[in-house]
């Protein structure tokens, strides 16, 4: 899809469908193999990687020569504007007793924009119905980034 326009690809799979995952397992089996073999701890899900690294400017080389190993050995394209601290709708921060997921913003505002919708006043629904609505939404939201420090940001959606 290009916007709201189907366009017919001539590569790859379609994104989201179920071979799109195995054949990434498949293939970046062997950046798997790489990272290992230059000691890089690292956690990948299809074709989402996080390596871990000590400081910014250790994550600014491994990521200029994962790039290269990537584009040269690999022949893939790596999309910088992609490549950030963001891993399956989670970033990590960090402070002086150690590292902690939480959730992204876009993750915050893709639930905040649901909330907006969910109680519009003119949906023309009773409140009971609103509430249920409201508590399956939050109830899958939280199950999933749950393990995520937020307990503010959860404070100002309950406001």
């Amino acid at each position: 899809m290009n916007g709201k326009m189907f366009e017919r690809s001539e590569a790859g799979t379609p994104q989201g469908g179920p071979i799109s995952p195995l054949l990434a397992n498949i293939y970046l089996n062997e950046l798997d193999k790489e990272l290992v073999k230059r000691g890089h701890p690292f956690v990948r899900y299809a074709d989402d990687c996080n390596i871990f690294v000590k400081s910014p400017r250790a994550g600014e080389r491994v990521l200029k020569s994962i790039t290269h190993f990537l584009e040269k050995e690999l022949k893939l394209t790596v999309n910088q504007e992609k490549t950030k601290m963001k891993f399956l709708g989670f970033t990590l921060g960090v402070n002086q007793y150690s590292a902690y997921p939480y959730p992204t913003k876009q993750a915050k505002q893709r639930v905040s924009r649901a909330l907006k919708l969910l109680t519009k006043r003119n949906r023309g629904i009773s409140l009971s119905v609103m509430f249920k609505e409201i508590q399956l939404k939050m109830r899958g939201w939280l199950q999933y980034y749950g393990i995520g420090k937020m307990k503010s940001f959860v404070r100002s959606l309950d406001q």
